[in-house]
């Protein structure tokens, strides 16, 4: 490459980097439902009417389906692999469930009524 060729490449190869590093995910950003509705549903039908979760608001229950699909397996909990690709998590303690995509959306998140039973059907 001559000096004519830098002139314009430098200033471009940081254009390139710079862009790049503007559109990539951070690295602590945490996994989310689909969709606002899609945790708007699971919300309601967990916590409003089935009351699973006690008295908590919405951004609890997304905190702690956040918490449970970032959990390292060991000591309370489980974690399985489906054949799609999704992440079955099972906290033994808390009877928390919850399913992570393959591309690192929360499916659901819930207490089965049949707790670790339902998990090992999964």
């Amino acid at each position: 490459m001559n000096v004519r060729h830098l002139r314009w490449f430098a200033p471009f190869l940081a254009l390139i980097l710079l862009l790049a590093a503007c559109t990539a995910p951070a690295v602590d950003e945490k996994p989310q439902f689909a969709s606002e509705k899609h945790l708007d549903d699971h919300y309601v039908k967990h916590v409003i009417r089935q009351k699973e979760f006690g008295n908590i608001s919405k951004e609890e229950y997304l905190r702690r389906a956040q918490e449970l699909v970032t959990s390292e397996p060991g000591g309370d909990i489980l974690v399985k692999r489906r054949s799609n690709g999704d992440r079955l998590f099972y906290n033994q303690r808390t009877n928390e469930f919850a399913v992570l995509t393959e591309d690192g959306i929360i499916r659901t998140f819930f207490k089965p009524r049949d707790g670790i039973d339902y998990f090992r059907r999964q």
